[in-house]
């Protein structure tokens, strides 16, 4: 009897592995940010420009994984569950940090690069943007 203890827990700890793991596709929690945006799973398909089922298996990921329905169907689209509203503040907090931190540094310094770009214009053109360019990069980009 005992080692059917320890087995039904080792399953609980399996299953509670794979929905953390499962969460921790950015592609499911940016789907949930739009579709508490939207109420909608065609909206959210068409903003995420993805097929209207491929959201729709998103959100069922999601419920199985938060182990809730979410979203309930209401007359004018889905209305979110007190558990989908309890996460959106978190939600939102999480993946501005994460945008936040992918992009930063992601920035261009004229001052510090070292990267060689090629101007292809006409002779017309040079001859009229060229030394305002050259005098401006001088000051910004002098390296």
């Amino acid at each position: 009897m005992r080692s059917d203890a320890l087995c039904v827990q080792c399953m609980a700890r399996e299953t509670k592995m794979h929905q953390t793991h499962e969460l921790a596709d950015l592609n499911l929690l940016t789907t949930f940010r739009h579709l508490l945006a939207t109420g909608s799973v065609t909206a959210t398909a068409d903003r995420m420009r993805l097929s209207q089922p491929a959201v729709s298996r998103a959100l069922g990921r999601l419920r199985q994984a938060l182990q809730d329905p979410l979203f309930v169907r209401d007359k004018g689209g889905l209305v979110p569950t007190p558990r989908a509203l309890a996460l959106q503040p978190e939600l939102e907090a999480l993946l501005t940090r994460l945008d936040d931190l992918l992009t930063s540094g992601a920035g261009f310094d004229p001052a510090t690069s070292r990267r060689t770009f090629v101007v292809a214009t006409s002779d017309y053109s040079a001859s009229v943007l060229m030394r305002p360019l050259l005098k401006r990069l001088g000051a910004e980009a002098p390296a």
